[in-house]
Order: C-alpha cells, then sequence, then structure tokens
C-alpha cells in the first residue's frame, strides 16, 4: 500500500492557491492529527468531521473559479480522503477495488456521532471514491473485516460499480480477504438459523421417509464468499440431528479458506463432502452439466450473491420526490440544516440534525438509504462522473446512489434461466436478495414461460426488512408446508 505525507497528498489542492480552500485544509490537518495522536478518541470526532465537511464545501462552492480538470482532481482527493485502492500487482495501477476503515473515514464518522453505540456496518457509507485513480472509479457497500477479534478498527471493503470490472473486483477481494482473519457478520447466526428453522427443516422433514436424525441431504452454496454462512447452517443442522450425514457444493469466483469453519469435531462429523467448484455462477450453469445426479435432497441458496451484480447510480431527488417521501421534513433538507458543514459548526444545531441512517427510501428506479447529511459529498461523485464538461451549477435537492436489481443476474450466460437450470439439478432453491422484488421475479418466470414452478414469499412470514427471500420448487413437489405466501 502506498502512503504519502499530508503535504504530498495535498498538493495539488494548495496550488489552487484559494486562500479558503488552503485554510481548510490547513484546519483539518490540525484536528487531523490530534484525532490520530489521541489514539482515534471519539471525543475528537465532532471537529474532525466539521472541519472535513468545511472543506469539501468549499471546493465544491470554488468550481467556477479555476480550471475545470485541476478543480477535478483537487476534488478527488478531498472525495476519496481516508480511503485506498487495491491493485492487483505492484506494476498493475489500476484500481479493482477499494478499502476504508471504521474510525478514520469522517463521511462514516457521522453515523458513530449520530448514533454512538450501532453496530459498524459499510451501509452507512455505501459508496465510495479513491483519490489517486487515473480515472473516477466508484466502489460500493460489500464487506466488512476486523484486523482482531478484540480491535475497534474494522475495514469495509467495496467491489468496482463499472459491470465490465465486477468479476475482477471480486476476484481481487476474495484474495485480499485470504490474509484478514476475522470477517464481520453480527447477524451471521440468526440469518442461518431463521433460514433453518423456516425453510430447511420443513423442506428436510418433508423429504424424509424415516429417522431424521439420520437424514442425509447436499446444500448447493451459489456464492459461497467464505463458507461462514454454510458452516451456520450445517453447525445448526448437527445440534438437531447427530447423525445426518451433508454434502457441501461451493460455487464462487476464488477459492477462501473454506475448511476453516468446519474445523469443530462435532461438526466434521455429519460433512460428508466439501467440494469447490471455481467459476462464476452464470458460467457454471451454462455448462451441459454443472452438477453430478444425487438420490439425496438438494437445496441451493444464493443469499445475498445477486446484491453484489446490482446496477448503481447517484442522482439528485426531485422536489417531488422529497416531498412525497419526506412531507414536512423536506424544507428543513433542502434549507442544509442536517449538512455537517452547518449543523456541526460552533453555533450550529448540534448532531441532532445529522440526516445519516441505513433506513431505505424506495423510488421508481431502485432504492437507497436516507443519508441526507452525506448530499454534498455524493454530489461531488455526482459532478466527477460527469466529466470536466457537465454543469457544475446543479444544487437543487439532494444527492443519493441508488441502486436497482440487475435483470441479467437470473439468465446464464447461453441466455438460459438461472432457476431452470439449478431447479435440473436441485430439488428446492432458496434465494435472498436486497433488490429482486417479487413483481421482478415474477416477470422472470413469466419470460423464460417457468410454469411448472412453485415459488413461495417468505418475507413477511421470517420478518425480514432489508431482503427479500423466497423459496423455489418444482410444480411436482410443491406441496410442502411453508409459513410464506404463494406468488406463483
Amino acid at each position: 500500500m502506498e502512503t504519502k505525507d499530508w503535504s504530498t497528498y495535498w498538493k495539488p489542492v494548495y496550488e489552487l492557491n484559494q486562500r479558503k480552500v488552503t485554510d481548510c485544509i490547513d484546519n483539518l490537518n490540525v484536528i487531523w492529527n490530534e484525532y490520530i495522536s489521541s489514539g482515534l478518541n471519539a471525543s475528537k470526532c465532532y471537529e474532525y468531521c466539521y472541519r472535513y465537511f468545511l472543506l469539501l464545501e468549499a471546493l465544491l462552492s470554488a468550481n467556477r473559479e479555476f480550471n475545470t480538470e485541476v478543480w477535478k482532481n483537487s476534488v478527488q482527493l478531498v472525495l476519496g480522503f481516508e480511503c485506498f485502492g487495491i491493485t492487483a500487482a505492484t506494476n498493475e495501477p489500476e484500481v479493482l477495488a477499494a478499502g476504508t476503515s471504521t474510525l478514520r473515514n469522517p463521511c462514516y464518522l457521522l453515523a458513530k456521532l449520530k448514533m454512538p453505540n450501532v453496530l459498524d456496518t459499510p451501509q452507512f457509507l455505501p459508496m465510495i471514491t479513491v483519490p489517486d485513480s487515473e480515472k473516477l472509479e466508484l466502489f460500493f457497500h460489500y464487506r466488512q473485516y476486523s484486523l482482531s477479534l478484540d480491535s475497534q478498527l474494522s475495514l469495509f471493503l467495496y467491489p468496482a460499480v463499472s459491470g465490465t470490472r465486477r468479476s475482477a473486483s471480486f476476484k481481487l477481494i476474495n484474495k485480499f480477504i485470504c490474509e484478514l482473519s476475522y470477517e464481520i457478520d453480527p447477524r451471521i447466526h440468526e440469518r442461518s438459523q431463521r433460514l433453518l428453522k423456516h425453510i430447511i427443516l420443513p423442506l428436510i422433514k418433508t423429504n424424509s421417509k424415516g429417522d431424521l436424525a439420520s437424514t442425509h441431504f447436499e446444500l448447493v452454496d451459489v456464492g459461497a464468499g467464505s463458507g461462514n454462512f454454510s458452516a451456520a447452517v450445517c453447525r445448526g443442522i448437527q445440534s438437531r440431528y447427530c447423525k445426518a450425514k451433508v454434502r457441501l457444493w461451493f460455487i464462487d469466483l476464488e477459492s477462501a479458506e473454506l475448511t476453516r469453519f468446519f474445523r469443530n469435531g462435532r461438526l466434521r462429523n455429519i460433512i460428508d463432502n466439501i467440494s469447490f467448484l471455481s467459476d462464476d455462477y452464470r458460467n457454471w450453469l451454462s455448462r451441459p452439466k454443472p452438477l453430478p445426479v444425487t438420490n439425496w435432497l438438494r437445496i441451493a441458496f444464493i443469499t445475498k450473491l445477486f446484491n453484489n451484480l446490482s446496477n448503481f447510480h447517484i442522482r439528485s431527488l426531485s422536489d417531488h420526490e422529497l416531498s412525497s417521501i419526506f412531507g414536512n421534513i423536506k424544507m428543513d433538507l433542502t434549507r442544509g440544516q442536517c449538512q455537517p458543514s452547518i449543523c456541526l459548526a460552533p453555533e450550529g444545531p448540534g448532531i441532532k440534525y445529522l440526516s445519516i441512517s441505513k433506513s431505505r427510501i424506495y423510488l421508481n428506479d431502485g432504492r437507497a438509504f436516507f443519508q441526507a447529511s452525506l448530499s454534498e459529498f455524493y454530489r461531488g461523485l455526482y459532478l466527477l462522473q460527469r466529466g470536466v464538461n457537465s454543469d457544475l451549477s446543479i444544487d437543487h435537492g439532494f444527492f443519493l446512489p441508488v441502486r436497482s436489481f440487475n435483470p441479467e443476474c437470473l439468465i446464464t450466460y447461453d441466455n438460459k434461466s438461472i432457476i431452470a437450470r439449478l431447479a435440473e439439478y436441485c430439488d428446492h432453491i432458496v434465494i435472498e436478495d436486497a433488490d429482486l422484488d417479487p413483481e421482478t421475479l415474477v416477470t422472470h418466470m413469466l419470460t423464460y414461460k417457468l410454469n411448472n414452478f412453485a415459488i413461495w414469499n417468505m418475507t413477511k412470514s421470517m420478518k425480514l426488512k432489508g431482503n427479500y427471500l423466497y423459496t423455489i420448487s418444482t410444480e411436482t413437489i410443491s406441496k410442502i408446508s411453508l409459513s410464506g405466501k404463494r406468488i406463483w
């Protein structure tokens, strides 16, 4: 990782010779040094965040005074502050992924100011850039990792928004995380046990013809990642059916150290076999025979894989959208009371006016997180993404990154339905995704004429708020007892 001292990093911005901007950098330097020297003490966060957003505001408002290209490079340094790029090799300058930290990024620290005890999650900063890429690249929120079990500092890793770089980005991240010991997902046990209780166990019981304790079945984990989720499911199985036997199929781009979560002796006793298939799942399902035929019950699950392939863009919300979503709150938002450069100022209204949340708002073209206090940050990304010849005067409403489902997630590279192909080799398919709403799923079924299937929407019955969850079976084995709503 390349490091730079303060003066070298900010040199292009100093060269603007704009007094207000220079003063903002110097003031940020003072509090940044104090914050680092204090051991990242929370008492310094308030002014640290204020000084950063004051600099951002000064630079965004100064765009008319400078050569556009020079201004653009300076803004990218501010927006990428405390973020880092990840490249494939030291001689490869192309940045394929990015990262930042929980305790040093001033944009992320707004959430900790507003909610000191909230669990860390990259959803509080869903999109970032890096300071020194040859051209602006955007990266979206993905995973959290800790350097040690007792560390308060965590890393967030971000894959590339660019569709052409997405696959290479995930391959690189998977290699990078092999060097990190602790993946943080505080809800992985809760998620796995909910899936076990409401879906997997009912399917096992329906299929069982004898002693449940010695049941045999297979799990196909599409987009397995570290394998931690499958391991949590297997631990739940082992605690109930000590004589069960499970075969595991892991499909992902790169092999992580999947066996590390299966070293427990009792858990190993129920594992019949673990197979890893290194491939893009869409390419894997384009093969003539992606899996061998089996007489065991086989359940495939795709948990949050499609999230990683969603579409992303940044835009401003119109006055109509602001009114329909926020009602009377709109005026406070447009007056800028929630902007950190105003509410965190010495005479400002304070933290209570910060608007930073992972609550979702639903728009015609996707969904976004309610993060009005990051509007200037996202506006900067938007302006840079538009290019040096774009209209830099846009300042109405507020800006948010919007994500939407990518329909190609459900299609193999030879233009067949992912669902139809999996169903040829699996008895049941479980899909959990943040963006795949029922209407989109039904449209896919209609398009590919998948009439001989049954789909249960399990979202409400499992009390999910952030994701949709579906169980899909062929019509011939659809007479199973599930708590969800039949939608197909």
